[in-house]
């Protein structure tokens, strides 16, 4: 694939044949495989050349995807490259070659064949609870991972003798290294698990392309009766009334044609028998990603709404997910009703636009 230039001296009735120059890609020249971040080394050959050399990602298909250095002294036969990093931005794992152009000699040279930008490898392990432990139920317990090169959210999930139990915590940003969740022992979205063996605690993407779960079983124990006559209570053996946050979504009236705004209401109560300290909510709506927003403190039966405007350019359904008090920060009496999902329905024209919806609560049936 190599382009040579021939310069031509021409007289009267003559023409006389001069220098050729060329550049040859000698390294990455097919069938490599090279992880996103690493540093690999680009290398050519050059005869006649000078100057520098333009160093370009090219696609299978032959268009440019971007230029990796735009002055490299061609002299030089070699290129340190990030993998991935583009003058433009990162580029995404696939199909690629390497592409060179000397302008000054208006030379160039592809590699013969395609190599691979590969992702870097997913990590994801479950340390604790790892097998044999007895926890008791209703006490509280750390659930701990260590994770790398993460793509996207995951969710804890429950495992009674290899069957899902629930959903411990959903929909969340697993960090980097090692990482903690304060469980309420048993506690899952919905209910509350037996007490009994051959429970796991398995860790997942959220699109369920890659998990891994606790070693060997542990057991979820009673928690224990205490008696004793009653003017020996220990009232510090009393519960303490706690907060109980709740969210709830809501969206009435007319459904949004294609690139029409929709008014999406969100609403956080405390049903509680205590305030509730400030944290916030996770609202995750699809074509827009997730939002952080801050909640505030709330008293007892007290609630807040906010709401906001969303536009979609193609119909169907699209899924609204919330989730207050995503990190644990506040303890509550029911962790159960902290996520509440539901869908948006974008129609096209000449559908029947009138829809009522009343608002949806997790928890409810």
């Amino acid at each position: 694939m190599k382009k040579t230039r021939l310069f031509a001296i021409a007289g009267l009735f003559t023409v006389g044949l001069a220098f050729g120059q060329s550049v040859t890609v000698t390294a990455p020249n097919g069938g490599e495989h090279w992880t996103i971040g690493n540093t690999q080394q680009i290398t050519w050959t050059s005869s006649g050349c000078s100057g520098t050399v333009r160093i370009n990602l090219v696609t299978a298909g032959g268009g440019v995807a971007g230029t990796i250095a735009a002055a490299v002294p061609v002299a030089d036969g070699h290129y340190a490259w990030i993998v991935g990093t583009l003058t433009s931005g990162p580029a995404p794992a696939g199909e690629y070659r390497i592409g060179l152009y000397v302008s000054s000699q208006d030379v160039d040279d592809r590699s013969d064949a395609a190599f691979s930008i590969i992702g870097p490898a997913v990590g994801l392990t479950v340390q604790s609870p790892s097998g044999g432990e007895n926890w008791e139920l209703g006490s509280s317990k750390k659930i701990q991972w260590m994770a790398s090169n993460v793509p996207m959210h995951c969710r804890l999930v429950l495992l009674k003798d290899g069957a899902v139990k629930g959903t411990i915590r959903d929909s969340f940003a697993p960090g980097q290294g090692e990482s903690i969740w304060n469980w309420v022992v048993g506690s899952f979205f919905g209910g509350t698990a037996a007490a009994g063996g051959g429970y796991k605690v398995r860790m997942e993407l959220i699109d369920g392309s890659f998990h891994a779960q606790s070693d060997a079983p542990f057991t979820i124990t009673p928690a224990p009766m205490v008696f004793a006559p009653m003017a020996k209570v220990d009232l510090a053996r009393i519960p303490m009334p706690l907060p109980d946050l709740v969210a709830c979504l809501k969206w009435n009236g007319i459904r949004p044609y294609p690139f029409e705004g929709k008014r999406v209401f969100v609403n956080v109560q405390n049903l509680g028998k205590a305030g509730s300290s400030a944290t916030t909510m996770d609202l995750n709506v699809e074509g827009h990603g997730t939002k952080s927003i801050p909640v505030p403190a709330l008293p007892p039966q007290h609630q807040v709404i906010f709401d906001y405007i969303y536009s979609w350019g193609t119909p169907g359904k699209k899924t609204v997910r919330l989730t207050v008090d995503p990190t644990g920060q506040v303890a509550e009496s029911n962790e159960g009703n902290n996520m509440i999902e539901g869908a948006i329905t974008v129609i096209s024209l000449g559908q029947e636009r009138q829809v009522s919806q009343t608002k949806i609560c997790a928890g409810e049936n």
